[in-house]
């Protein structure tokens, strides 16, 4: 729009209006214009035009997009892959025709019904504001298609006040203005009458005329009703519509996909398709393998890992909403964050409490995954930044407030129980006192400064300080919630440099990459492959095999969504965070076994079935995980499952000794029958006496007579 704006105005400044007067025999007259294009001026014009059109039909599809989005942290749609867009058609066969692609799916209810309410077939509402977005859609659609069928932008002519002179002033009598009416060629204005005309009178003309873009087809109803005022009109209709599209999402508890969390520059990639050998010389000099890029609006760091050197780019923090204050923005956006790499099931937020004669909050967000939990404290630069000194003094000034609102916040969720609820809306009491707690402080700014250190470590609550961007990078680098608050853990004793994060990681990382591994239990060795990987993977997340790595998410998220009472909500949360547990570094290679697995068994003999297992095995105080597929599911199916599962434990117990604080948990896939997915998901959790009979273990290890799948 604004693009559209300026080159109409550069047009204007050009003054390519020119008036023109005729008088006849008889004295009447006619005053015209005419409208001199420079070259290219008019298809530029009309490009701009035809982007505004197409930028109003974009946010109409990105509602949809976003409401899709945004449920998938709380439902799992019919098809995922089904392309969302805002459908308008001229009829209800048309519309129901549409929606059969899932166009719509996974939006809610009462989004569809706007929608439904904004076609052009449909009937006024009787609702002013809606009839008021119907009309908007279907002017939209009115002015696109006439751009399809070729119609062009132009100019529109509306006559006020033309004027006539003579060298006799008292000789005209009154110029009427013509109506509006698009220029074309030389285009009549205005007219008017010479008494007593001569032909050596002089005459001349005002043409007293407003210019405005025109468009085929578009009719003022009055001189207020410009082209330009009802484009004006329609795109802030069409905000407004995204406003209160928009605002059904936020009604529904729970956190949100962040905006732009899906995009699509590569974040890890060799190094040698975008740098040279020579310029890669630097990273020798570096002992931990690690180089810098200053400059531009990204982070690059490049990486020497043991498979080649790599660049990773580490992008700006995603945008904030655009319609909340940026305080409030931030907070939300450093929630989502977490939901979206993470899980949304370990993201809290708590009930605004009363203080004497205020309200205080008790922290602007809560990590809790098993024992380990992280207080995050939002600080959001408002106003005008100024220079790097001041906003130094501006970091360490929010910090040091907030890090007296993490230890504030210490106090209350140890001394008591706290109400909280969790990134999918459910309440959940929680007892702080038997969390290890640490705090970090996110600070989001336009421009951060840089150079800030942050040198002061509590002693009761270590606290580590990042700025928004490098939060996100924990998070998309990691994909695992217990894995960021592990990190966050390990450096909160440790001295912050505000927006050094990534190189702090990949230093730890290159350490992970050189300590010898640890001792595996004896009672373990033998029963499987031995396998050891670092804590802090070098790559991110998912870069060797997305689709592999983003099964477990998958897995996790099916188990998340699984309808339960209220009573059993604590045991979903203790499974889903000792299934996070299982090390990033496995976790691609769990779900290639698991794709591979699936696919090896979907030609099964009917009647027969086939199983593929893997378990983890690690330390004495670990949770043992068991992945599985079967060829079929059926009772009989999950009877065996169940089954082999209390096998599993048996022999763990027996190995490794008392574990009756630890759980055995297995998650098997099945195929489905129809094509609402691909697969189900079953879980089931022993923990305690297995309650197998020795003549039950006898039985249960003809069916499966290895220990554990090699």
């Amino acid at each position: 729009m604004q693009t559209l704006v300026a080159r109409w105005s550069d047009v204007l400044d050009a003054e390519p209006a020119r008036t023109h007067v005729s008088v006849g025999p008889d004295g009447q007259g006619e005053i015209a214009i005419t409208f001199n294009w420079r070259e290219g001026e008019q298809e530029a014009l009309h490009a701009a035009f035809t982007t505004v059109l197409g930028e109003l039909w974009s946010t109409l599809d990105s509602l949809v997009v976003e409401a899709f989005t945004a449920m998938t942290l709380q439902h799992r749609p019919r098809d995922p892959a089904a392309s969302r867009f805002f459908p308008v058609a001229d009829s209800r066969e048309g519309f129901e025709a549409l929606l059969e692609q899932g166009c719509l799916d996974g939006v809610l209810k009462v989004q569809y019904q706007l929608v439904r309410a904004c076609q052009p077939f449909s009937a006024p509402s009787g609702d002013a504001t809606v009839d008021r977005f119907r009309d908007a859609v279907v002017e939209l659609l009115g002015w696109t298609n006439k751009v399809r069928d070729g119609s062009c932008i132009g100019v529109w002519a509306t006559p006020v006040s033309p004027e006539v002179r003579t060298d006799s002033p008292r000789s005209v009598l009154r110029a009427e203005p013509a109506s509006a009416r698009a220029v074309v060629g030389s285009t009549v204005v205005g007219s008017f009458v010479v008494k007593g005309y001569r032909p050596q009178t002089s005459v001349a003309a005002m043409a007293g005329t407003e210019l405005n873009l025109g468009f085929d087809g578009f009719e003022p109803t009055s001189a207020e009703d410009t082209f330009g005022a009802r484009l004006g009109r329609l795109v802030k209709t069409i905000r407004a519509f995204a406003a209160v599209f928009s605002s059904f999402t936020d009604d529904v508890p729970g956190a949100r996909p962040v905006r732009g969390a899906h995009r699509l520059t590569p974040t890890w990639k060799d190094a040698g398709e975008s740098w040279t050998a020579d310029s890669l010389e630097a990273l020798d000099a570096s002992a931990i393998g690690l180089g810098v890029v200053t400059g531009g609006q990204t982070l690059r760091l490049i990486v020497r890992t043991p498979t080649g050197v790599f660049e990773r780019v580490v992008p700006n923090a995603s945008p904030l909403r655009p319609y909340a204050k940026r305080g409030e923005a931030a907070e939300v956006a450093i929630r989502d964050a977490a939901a979206t790499w993470g899980l949304p099931d370990f993201v809290f937020t708590a009930p605004v409490e009363r203080k004497g004669s205020g309200v205080r909050e008790v922290a602007d967000g809560l990590l809790i995954v098993g024992g380990r939990g992280i207080i995050v404290q939002a600080k959001a630069r408002e106003g005008t930044p100024g220079d790097d000194e001041r906003e130094r003094s501006w970091a360490r000034k929010v910090v040091s407030k907030a890090k007296k609102q993490a230890a504030g916040t210490l106090r209350r969720v140890t001394a008591a129980a706290v109400p909280l609820v969790d990134g999918r809306g459910r309440p959940v009491t929680v007892d702080g006192s038997a969390v290890s707690w640490a705090a970090v402080v996110v600070l989001d700014h336009p421009a951060p400064p840089s150079g800030v250190e942050f040198t002061e470590v509590g002693e009761k609550l270590g606290t580590v300080v990042l700025d928004r961007r490098d939060w996100e990078f924990l998070f998309t680098q990691l994909r695992s919630t217990h894995a960021v608050v592990e990190y966050l853990h390990r450096v909160a004793t440790e001295p912050s440099r505000l927006g050094d994060e990534p190189e702090r990681y990949y230093e730890l990382a290159a350490a992970d990459e050189r300590a010898t591994p640890g001792s595996l239990d004896p009672a373990l060795i033998g029963l499987g492959i031995e396998t050891s990987a670092p804590t802090l993977p070098s790559a991110p997340a998912g870069s060797d095999g997305d689709e592999a790595h983003e099964l477990v998410r998958i897995i996790l998220e099916d188990i998340a969504t699984i309808p339960l009472d209220d009573a059993k909500q604590d045991d979903r949360r203790r499974v889903l965070a000792s299934l996070d547990s299982l090390p990033v570094a496995h976790r691609t290679d769990l779900g290639a076994f698991l794709l591979d697995a699936f696919e090896k068994l979907s030609n099964v003999q009917e009647g027969k079935t086939r199983w593929a297992f893997r378990t983890f095995l690690s330390a004495a105080d670990r949770d043992q995980l068991s992945f599985g597929v079967a060829s079929e599911f059926g009772e009989q199916t999950r009877d065996s499952f169940h089954y082999w599962l209390r096998l599993r434990h048996h022999e763990r117990v027996g190995r490794i000794g008392d574990t009756s604080d630890l759980i055995t948990i297995g998650v098997l896939l099945t195929p489905r029958p129809d094509e609402y997915r691909r697969w189900d998901t079953t879980m089931a959790a022993i923990g305690g006496d297995s309650g197998l009979t020795e003549e039950d273990v006898a039985r249960l290890e003809e069916l499966w007579p290895t220990p554990l799948p090699q």
